[in-house]
């Protein structure tokens, strides 16, 4: 093979860089008409397909992928686990920590320690079903980490945890069940719930509604109230928020608490939480100017969605231009469940409590506030409403 001059070789070397350069500056410009035609499509967006888009994104980063890959984590837990029976910031505080431990957890195997606990409330059992779903989300299809449990030297416990639901929820042998315990009629069981249809909804609204009428004082119009506002509100946003995978979303666990006095009810689901749906909502630029560093606020904005007219709902409205000041357009302004939820529960005396991702708010049965803040952690995987119903304690049922 005849061998290359010195000059012949600069002038090869010369054309290829040559031919680079254009292939780099031809590049260049694919990427950049890319770039433009997407700014172009977001610019000529509505507001609601921007707001949609938002919230598809936020979706996809809350829930990415997870790479559970920390030694073992054991979680002890003890004595009474549960929000039914709280009475003050300390024991709000213990139940938290807890909560963060097993929500947040990057373990390839995590121990759920029961032998000292005495009792399990229905908020712990719908907890422990959130972190399931978490789980469910977060996890690789081929690389879930190993959650489990141990029973309790208590067969009380042992029982409430089969007769609950929890553990068809879960996909476990059932334990111990002794039903000297409990009634079945006493409880609403917690389920993965197939479908946000109005049928079955009402279905579980019946039944609440049963229970109410069976232990409460409530007279018709109370227990209509209870119905047409607080039910109506919660599953509202629980089936609009709730993020359908392996089942609708959402899920419910009610019981009556015949030595205590009440009938706790808890409705959940696994959406995006209470803050990301007001900052990813059309009203987000009003929301941001009413709480400081709201991104990183969850109570606050909790506390917000309880006392004002706000809404994380992709068809809540925005203020328009008006010539003194800015307002809404007459009968288009949607975002004030949450406060007729806490106006009804102060008329009916129920404390109610709200954990939403690392957020959460605890209110008496006057509706004030015993306890609202954010983690550093989520203490729930999704948007628990607890409710703790004071029942008609000379029922001798």
């Amino acid at each position: 093979m005849k061998k290359l001059s010195k000059k012949l070789k600069l002038h090869y070397i010369s054309v290829q860089r040559q031919r680079n350069f254009k292939d780099k500056k031809k590049a260049k410009k694919r990427v950049s008409r890319k770039l433009m035609k997407k700014f172009y499509y977001k610019k000529n967006l509505s507001d609601f397909e921007k707001t949609k888009i938002e919230r598809v994104n936020i979706i996809k980063r809350l829930y990415k992928k997870k790479n559970y890959n920390k030694p073992l984590r054991t979680v002890d837990i003890v004595e009474e686990f549960g929000i039914e029976n709280i009475e003050n910031k300390e024991q709000i505080s213990s139940f938290l920590d807890v909560a963060e431990l097993l929500v947040d957890f990057n373990n390839k195997k995590l121990q759920i320690n029961l032998y000292d606990c005495k009792r399990i409330w229905p908020s712990a059992i719908t907890l422990l079903c959130s972190l399931m779903k978490w789980v469910e989300f977060k996890s690789h299809t081929h690389r879930k980490p190993k959650v489990s449990s141990n029973n309790s030297k208590s067969d009380k416990v042992n029982s409430y945890l089969t007769h609950c639901g929890f553990y068809d929820y879960v996909n476990r042998p059932h334990g111990i069940l002794i039903s000297n315990y409990y009634n079945d009629n006493d409880i609403i069981k917690i389920k993965r719930e197939t479908c946000t249809s109005d049928t079955q909804i009402e279905e579980k609204e019946d039944e609440l509604i049963a229970l109410l009428s069976k232990y409460t004082n409530y007279n018709e119009e109370q227990i209509e109230y209870f119905d047409s506002v607080i039910l109506t509100e919660v599953f509202g946003n629980v089936r609009e928020h709730g993020i359908a995978k392996r089942d609708q979303g959402w899920w419910l666990l009610a019981q009556y608490h015949q030595t205590h006095g009440i009938i706790s009810l808890c409705i959940a689901d696994n959406g995006i939480g209470i803050k990301n749906s007001l900052l990813t909502g059309p009203q987000r630029l009003e929301i941001k100017k009413s709480v400081n560093n709201a991104e990183k606020n969850d109570g606050d904005l909790i506390k917000l969605a309880l006392n004002s007219n706000v809404s994380g709902a992709l068809t809540a409205s925005t203020k328009i231009q008006g010539f003194l000041a800015d307002k809404y357009e007459r009968g288009a302004r949607k975002g004030n469940g949450l406060n007729k939820v806490k106006k009804a529960c102060l008329r009916l005396q129920i404390p109610f409590s709200i954990l939403s991702h690392k957020g959460y708010i605890f209110l008496d049965k006057k509706s004030n506030i015993i306890e609202c803040n954010t983690r550093p952690n989520r203490v729930f995987a999704g948007t628990l409403y607890s409710f703790i119903i004071p029942i008609n304690t000379n029922n001798g049922s």
